[in-house]
């Protein structure tokens, strides 16, 4: 038997409420009032509102259906205004308005076959996406970063190794901090 997978959220750290079935890989609003999730049963991308209401479909169904055990991720800019995902290769954005409604359909960002885009963090300003690769000659996973209106991805120096991952840009933009190994 499969457990059902629900997004809860405890309201002041009380009781568990659930806000949406058939959710994973979460993340919030900038503004704390809505939510960002994936629906695993068909691979779609959707926002709702943090107390379960106004269910949106931000990306369609198979959106992230080849990342649904890796949780490949979505995460929301900190100006509101874009939410970006991977679909395991290829990195994506979609332009959101103040209720996360899709304004335009999703935009290719950066394409990754036959390599591994995953774990997507954004600038503070909204500007860039550094995400986690193994598009690196070592054979290595490093940390990336692409403009968020496209481009050619770089790499961050020092980053290189079998296993980085779970990226997280400083919000003033100075420093990204990540997990890893040393050797």
């Amino acid at each position: 038997m499969t457990p059902e997978r629900r997004l809860l959220r405890p309201p002041n750290g009380g009781i568990r409420v659930a806000v949406a079935t058939d959710a994973i890989d979460v993340d919030w609003a900038p503004d704390s009032r809505r939510l960002v999730f994936v629906r695993p049963s068909d691979g779609s991308i959707r926002t709702i509102g943090v107390n379960g209401d106004g269910e949106t479909v931000v990306a369609p169904a198979g959106s992230q259906t080849t990342c649904l055990l890796l949780e490949c991720g979505l995460a929301w800019s900190p100006n509101g205004q874009f939410i970006a995902y991977s679909d395991g290769s290829d990195i994506w954005t979609v332009h959101v308005g103040r209720h996360g409604e899709p304004l335009e359909a999703p935009t290719l960002v950066s394409a990754g076959a036959p390599f591994f885009q995953t774990q997507l963090t954004w600038s503070s300003n909204s500007r860039a996406i550094a995400f986690n690769s193994d598009r690196s000659d070592d054979s290595g996973f490093a940390l990336w970063s692409v403009a968020a209106n496209g481009g050619t991805p770089t790499r961050i120096e020092g980053t290189t190794s079998l296993f980085n991952f779970d990226p997280n840009i400083h919000r003033g933009g100075g420093a990204i901090v990540y997990s890893g190994s040393t050797g």
